[in-house]
């Protein structure tokens, strides 16, 4: 049976509540187009670079503090003949101690696989990176999904685990849900039914194109869709998928989607939507039309978040409410503290926390006083450090630094002055080079 993008079986409420594009700050830079990221349970975001098409992609473990070590390198990187970079898109955690890369379309045996890492004894920053030839396991997808009937194309995308530790794959190239069980059996968990095109432009049926998969809750997954060319606005769905491959509109209405976030707690979703695609003065897509949505858990209410940001392939939130961002095209990764976090926030729930021991980071510990403050607010430290600089920020929850002391290693104490603030929420952040620790502060005049 096909679904019509254009017939609504709910009501749908879309309400605008945008946020300016500097409300992010720059978390690390120079990096070759940073696609997917996953952040984990210390604030360590996992960055995967699909490269410059000179089989160049990599992960990076990028540290709060912005300094970025290599986890793999040399990923398979290729250009194809529009000049697009394909490659490694997303990496996920799939034990305490492993990592999964999921590599796009391409020849073999290099492209279209899975590839897995070992972290139990690997060291961030002092442990020479992994090569390709360095994995523990290298799991062909493509030339299974070329096998099916009437299937020419297969671009492996992203993946999710259910508590079985079964893999879900979703193929952009066939528009399927490739299930591989733990014996590494595949098979067609699911497939995506073409869509009517509302456009004048193009086929009149176009692709439902799976890009980003997340685990739900009981066993289901979400999933998210970039619509086939002409790649008309509105016409994109997030899909709730079942244990049994049964797929169910979740959200409508939204377009050209590449990423979502699930929290397991509120059970709302953020998601990413590419950017427009525009015919003037030539066919492409169109620069700073990209945005991120919030969708409510029952799908009906979808709130815009931020808009006009670049092209972006991931975005994940961290523990503590906050919002990460791979710029594509300038090739940096953005943060913004979306709002003040809800106590049932979750992260992480695409896939296990990962085990892995970043000794060059640690947390400062500090105290602050009082809290809430109104006039002014007295921060007490230990770094052990000697003379190296201490830096104190004050971020609202916009992202935006209201206040910035650096102050020298042996001076143990500051009075801050929030006359300037207005009453809220703000986070404290106190670092040196290579520690940072944040905390919650309230404003109340």
């Amino acid at each position: 049976m096909r679904i019509n993008f254009l017939i609504l079986t709910f009501t749908l409420f879309t309400i605008t509540l945008c946020a300016q594009v500097d409300r992010f700050e720059h978390v690390a830079h120079r990096m070759n187009a940073p696609f997917g990221v996953y952040v984990d349970q210390a604030a360590n975001s996992w960055v995967t670079e699909t490269g410059t098409g000179n089989n160049d992609g990599r992960i990076l473990l990028v540290r709060p503090n912005g300094r970025k070590d290599q986890i793999v390198v040399g990923l398979p990187s290729r250009l194809d003949n529009r000049g697009e970079v394909l490659g490694a898109w997303h990496t996920l955690p799939i034990s305490k101690h492993e990592i999964a890369v999921v590599i796009g379309e391409g020849p073999a045996p290099m492209f279209g696989r899975i590839l897995v890492f070992s972290l139990r004894k690997f060291q961030p920053g002092i442990d020479e990176p992994y090569t390709i030839d360095e994995a523990i396991e290298s799991v062909d997808v493509s030339t299974f999904v070329k096998a099916q009937a009437g299937v020419v194309n297969s671009n492996p995308y992203s993946m999710a685990l259910d508590r079985k530790g079964n893999w879900y794959v979703t193929d952009a190239g066939s528009n399927m849900v490739i299930q591989i069980t733990k014996k590494r059996k595949h098979s067609v968990f699911a497939k995506f039914p073409q869509l009517e095109n509302p456009s004048p432009v193009g086929p009149p049926m176009i692709d439902a194109v799976p890009t980003k998969i997340v685990a739900g809750s009981k066993g289901t997954f979400f999933i998210a869709t970039l619509t086939g060319f002409p790649f008309p606005d509105k016409t994109a769905k997030i899909y709730q998928l079942d244990q049994w491959g049964r797929l169910t509109t979740h959200a409508s209405g939204l377009s050209r989607l590449t990423d979502i976030h699930y929290d397991a707690g509120s059970k709302e979703i953020h998601a990413l939507e590419f950017g427009n695609f525009g015919f003037q003065p030539f066919p492409g897509w169109q620069p700073n039309t990209a945005k991120i949505s919030k969708v409510s858990r029952d799908g009906k209410t979808i709130t815009t978040l931020v808009e006009k940001l670049g092209r972006s392939g991931g975005i994940t939130i961290d523990k503590w409410g906050s919002i990460y961002l791979t710029d594509l095209d300038n090739g940096k990764l953005l943060k913004m503290y979306e709002e003040e976090p809800a106590p049932w926030l979750v992260n992480n729930t695409n896939g296990p926390a990962i085990d892995l021991e970043v000794k060059p980071t640690k947390a400062i510990t500090f105290n602050a006083y009082p809290n809430p403050a109104s006039q002014f607010l007295t921060v007490e430290w230990e770094n052990g450090e000697g003379n190296t600089p201490v830096n104190l920020r004050i971020v609202d929850v916009a992202g935006r630094v209201v206040i910035a002391q650096q102050n020298q290693g042996n001076v143990s104490t500051q009075q801050l002055d929030l006359q300037a603030l207005h009453s809220g929420v703000y986070f404290l952040q106190i670092h040196t080079s290579d520690k940072i620790t944040t905390k919650k502060i309230v404003v109340r005049k």
